[in-house]
């Protein structure tokens, strides 16, 4: 069980919305260097929250938004709020520190948070996925595929949607680290399942690092004129993070030409 209320990831993304696990009332995802923070509640929760779990909701706001306007101090200041206020076992304030970090880009710092987190936590998935974002964002791209297969293996009967996601993160390390064959492998093949926005990006990604330039900005394309926007947006952080493209002021987001 995760002892934390406040859990990093977990959105249902193949439906091309954002939807909360009816486990968790409250939570950030951090991908590729952006972290999204939800205070939605799952239905009825909002009169069940209680003062603890509202503290620590409007203190990831607080933090997060100080971290976003490189106000690291007031941040830092917010996460030793927690910490005071949080029993010694408790992850929840190390959870919050590696969030923070994410958003000040200090992604060295942000793993050692994750693992102190997991310490107190150890079977936390989520946890486990933002160690492995966090070692991704650091361009260790095997050891990080091989975190997120294991929270994919953890997850995929019950968590299907945070099993895709993972999937789609594998592809990415493996094609990062120049071995686009092994992430293929990793893929269906074009016909055995419909469409799912992990399998798109993921071939989009495939095509690129084998210099398939043209269609790798169709794969997107297609993409895009089935997913929402912050499908798209999720999904392409990585690439924009390796430096494989960039976005539009619309947000919609452009591989870079062949250099």
């Amino acid at each position: 069980m995760n002892s934390s209320p406040l859990h990093m990831g977990l959105r249902h993304f193949w439906r091309s919305c954002w939807g909360l696990s009816s486990v968790l009332p409250v939570f950030t995802f951090v991908a590729s260097g952006s972290v999204q923070a939800a205070s939605e509640v799952s239905p009825g929760s909002a009169e069940k929250a209680s003062p603890v779990l509202e503290f620590k909701r409007d203190a990831v706001r607080r933090a997060s938004e100080f971290a976003r306007n490189g106000e690291t101090s007031a941040a830092a200041a917010v996460v030793e709020e927690v910490a005071k206020r949080s029993g010694r076992t408790d992850p929840f304030p190390d959870e919050l520190r590696g969030t923070v970090l994410v958003l000040e880009r200090n992604y060295e710092a942000a793993e050692k948070s994750f693992r102190v987190m997991l310490s107190k936590d150890p079977e936390s998935y989520i946890g486990q996925f933002n160690l492995a974002e966090s070692i991704f964002l650091q361009h260790r791209f095997e050891e990080a595929e091989r975190v997120f297969s294991a929270v994919e293996s953890q997850r995929s009967g019950a968590d299907p949607a945070l099993a895709d996601l993972c999937r789609f993160k594998r592809v990415v390390c493996l094609a990062a680290a120049g071995l686009p064959d092994r992430a293929e492998q990793l893929l269906p093949k074009a016909d055995d399942t419909p469409p799912s926005p992990a399998v798109q990006y993921s071939r989009a990604a495939i095509q690129y690092v084998k210099k398939a330039y043209l269609r790798a900005g169709s794969s997107v394309e297609a993409a895009r004129k089935k997913f929402s926007p912050e499908v798209e947006s999720v999904f392409t952080d990585s690439f924009v993070e390796l430096g494989w493209g960039t976005r539009t002021k619309a947000g919609q987001f452009n591989f870079s030409a062949a250099k």
